[in-house]
C-alpha cells in the first residue's frame, strides 16, 4: 500500500519542495528543457516540462492555433497534476492525476520507482503509456542572490515543503 502525505524524515517527506528537470539522460522535450515539480507535505504535486523553443501561436489566441501549431504545442509540453504517494520499503511512487494537458494519462495511476533520492537530485522510473520506461530527472537549483533552497521564492501560496 502506498502512503499518503508525509511522516517525519521518511522517503515522502524527503521529496517535499520544488525541483528543475536535469536532462542528461532523457531530452524528450527538447535540450535544455524548462519546468518544474513540486511536492507539498499534504501528499499534492504539481508537474510541468515545455520545450524551450514552443512555436508561437500566430493569431494569439489558442482556440485558433492551426494544427500544426496544435501539433507541436502537444508534443513539446506537458503539465498535469493530482496526489502523489510513496512506499518506503519498496521506494515505489504512485501519481494520481486529476488533469493532465495529455488526457490519456488520467486513466490509471501513474506507478514508478525512485532510483535517486538525495538532497540536491530526485531520479524515478516510470513506465509510458505506449510502453517502455521513462526516466524522471530533477535538480534543486540555487535561486538569485545565492539563495539555495528558498522555497518560498518558488513555490505558490499555499503549499508546505520542508528543507531536508
Amino acid at each position: 500500500m502506498v502512503a499518503q502525505g508525509p511522516t517525519c524524515r521518511n522517503l515522502d517527506a524527503r521529496l517535499l519542495g520544488a525541483r528543475t528537470p536535469e536532462w542528461q539522460q532523457v531530452q524528450s522535450y527538447g535540450t535544455n528543457p524548462k519546468g518544474i515539480v513540486v511536492f507539498d507535505a499534504k501528499g499534492r504535486f504539481f508537474l510541468m516540462f515545455a520545450r524551450p523553443d514552443l512555436p508561437k501561436i500566430a493569431s494569439n489566441a489558442p482556440a485558433t492555433a492551426t494544427s500544426e501549431e496544435a501539433k507541436n504545442l502537444l508534443a513539446g509540453s506537458i503539465a498535469y497534476f493530482g496526489t502523489y504517494g510513496v512506499n518506503d520499503a519498496d521506494r515505489a511512487i504512485s501519481l494520481r492525476l486529476e488533469a493532465s494537458t495529455f488526457p490519456n494519462q488520467l486513466a490509471s495511476d501513474q506507478n514508478g520507482t525512485i532510483t535517486s533520492l538525495t538532497a540536491d537530485e530526485l531520479q524515478y522510473e516510470m513506465t509510458a503509456l505506449a510502453g517502455g520506461k521513462i526516466i524522471i530527472a530533477l535538480k534543486r537549483e540555487a535561486l538569485g542572490c545565492g539563495r539555495a533552497r528558498d522555497w518560498n521564492a518558488i513555490v505558490p501560496r499555499g503549499f508546505s515543503p520542508h528543507e531536508l
